[in-house]
């Protein structure tokens, strides 16, 4: 504490994400990260473009199983 009030630090990091559907997504359910970084995609209209089993997956974890 600094002169009786607090400083928080934070960085803020935006992820771009890339929408894999099934049954492509089936292979990253397996991994740790996916329950807590991939997003399903629930809205109507999304359900409707690309199934009711597509989902929001981190670019990053993508690249990084290309590697």
């Amino acid at each position: 504490m600094i002169g009786g009030s607090s400083i928080l630090n934070f960085s803020l990091i935006m992820e771009t994400y890339v929408i894999v559907q099934w049954p492509d997504v089936q292979s990253l359910m397996d991994f740790d990260w996916f329950q807590d970084e991939c997003h399903l995609i629930s809205d109507e209209n999304g359900v409707e473009k690309y199934g009711s089993s597509a989902y929001f997956v981190p670019k990053s974890r993508i690249d990084s199983l290309k590697s």
